[in-house]
């Protein structure tokens, strides 16, 4: 905030003179006086002051030092600097002596008003006022003819105009608001990022088709009709962005003939025929795949318990287990460990030995006459078993399989015996659903009316 005043005064005093005659100028000062004004005096001197001598002879000298930039034009309110340097050297340590001298000086000038003596000058007892006070008060006449003795002259000092400016700086305050992201989010169909379909053998389809709403796609695995002696595998890869918030494949069968096993993610959802079943040897399904190991045996314990011990009503209270382990065989071990619903059987309990343990069947075949179809063994592995019947199955198995965040796939294996009597065909088609996250970025704003008022 600026204030000028301007003021006019004119003012008569009566001012004591006292004329005396000056004394004679001592030779010292006229050898002075007479060297400034010479060659070598103040002209050289002037001379030899610039930047360049300053940059040769001065440490740290700059004609722009970055102390300009407070400057200002002469208009820059450099209290808050002053306080910052103030602050600074309070407890600043330089690494030398003559770096150290700005901070002394400001720590100086800082600390004087409390440390610097201060005398109280009393008009009634100062000897210079005291001592002056005669010649004030009684300054004489004035003397016409005489030199040094004291007059009462009488001056008028015209009018004087003068600008006058007071600067006050405004206070700083620290104003604090806040801003708060409230994200509104939910799930939406979204597009897949990525997905790939691959085939061989005697699939013909194996494709991956965007759907009609964002994130819904159609896929298709198929063997055509009348597909004789043959076999082969197909598999689709895609990503997921989210499950469990609407995301999902479903899975058809139909047309088959004669045995398929359909598999998500590593695990087996469906591994058979619908039909009397194929017999499968060493030309079905591929035997590169640990999963689907032609020619599977296990070994197994269908031994009986024989009583040694009756009470007096004959009851048996007392037996022991006469082991008897038997090789037995399946045609193909579909999976390592059963689907929910399978519940292991032995060979035992399916009837293959008598109850006594006298005769048990054969282990050296094939289980077709206790096993029927696919089923899990005494050791939890899923089997498949039994001769090829006749025609194309008419029904259809599906369902919705749950999948994961990230990479998942669907695999196919189809086969048929091969000969040119035996043919048939699959068809495995369904959906799958992709949903993201999305998110709107409304705004909490607290700051608005403190805008609005620093804005005025």
């Amino acid at each position: 905030m600026k204030f000028q005043v301007i003021t006019g005064v004119s003012l008569g005093l009566g001012i004591a003179v006292c004329a005396a005659q000056e004394p004679a100028a001592p030779e010292g000062f006229k050898a002075g006086q007479a060297f400034a004004n010479g060659p070598h005096g103040k002209a050289a001197a002037g001379a030899s002051v610039n930047k360049d001598a300053g940059a040769r002879h001065v440490p740290k000298f700059s004609t722009t030092p970055p102390e300009a930039s407070v400057y200002g034009g002469g208009k820059s309110l450099i209290g808050s600097v002053g306080q910052a340097k103030q602050a600074g050297c309070s407890d600043y340590v330089a690494g030398s002596a003559y770096e150290q001298q700005e901070c002394d000086a400001v720590n100086y000038l800082s600390q004087q008003p409390e440390k610097r003596p201060r005398y109280a000058l009393d008009r009634n007892t100062d000897p210079l006022l005291l001592g002056s006070r005669p010649s004030v008060d009684h300054p004489g006449t004035a003397s016409p003819g005489g030199a040094a003795a004291c007059y009462l002259v009488t001056t008028t000092t015209p009018a004087t105009l003068a600008t006058e400016t007071c600067e006050r700086s405004a206070s700083i305050d620290n104003l604090a608001c806040t801003k708060t992201l409230l994200p509104l989010c939910g799930y939406k169909g979204s597009a897949i990022s990525s997905y790939k379909a691959q085939r061989s053998g005697a699939f013909v389809s194996a494709a991956m088709i965007p759907g009609r709403a964002g994130g819904l796609y159609d896929f298709l695995l198929e063997v055509p009709y009348r597909n004789c002696g043959g076999e082969g595998s197909a598999q689709l890869d895609f990503t997921l962005d989210s499950v469990g918030k609407g995301g999902y494949i479903t899975i058809q069968i139909s047309n088959l003939d004669d045995a398929v096993a359909v598999a998500v993610n590593g695990t087996t959802l469906f591994a058979g025929y619908p039909n009397s079943g194929p017999h499968y040897g060493a030309d079905v399904f591929p035997t590169s795949r640990a999963d689907f190991q032609l020619g599977y045996s296990w070994d197994e314990d269908v031994g009986t318990e024989r009583c040694v011990a009756w009470n007096s009503a004959g009851k048996c209270v007392e037996s022991v287990h006469i082991p008897d382990v038997r090789r037995f065989r399946a045609d193909t071990k579909l999976l390592d460990s059963c689907p929910a619903g399978y519940v292991p059987l032995t060979q035992e309990a399916d009837g293959a030995c008598t109850a006594a343990g006298a005769a048990c069947a054969d282990g050296s075949g094939d289980t077709a006459a206790t096993h029927p179809g696919f089923f899990c063994n005494a050791q939890g592995k899923f089997v498949l078993n039994r001769h090829e019947g006749y025609g194309t199955w008419a029904g259809s198995v599906s369902s919705a399989i749950p999948l994961r965040v990230g990479a998942n796939n669907v695999t196919v294996f189809w086969a048929t015996a091969r000969s040119k009597e035996a043919c048939g065909n699959v068809h495995v088609s369904g959906q799958v659903y992709n949903v993201a996250t999305a998110c709107g970025t409304a705004w909490d704003d607290q700051c608005a009316p403190m805008r609005a008022a620093v804005a005025k």
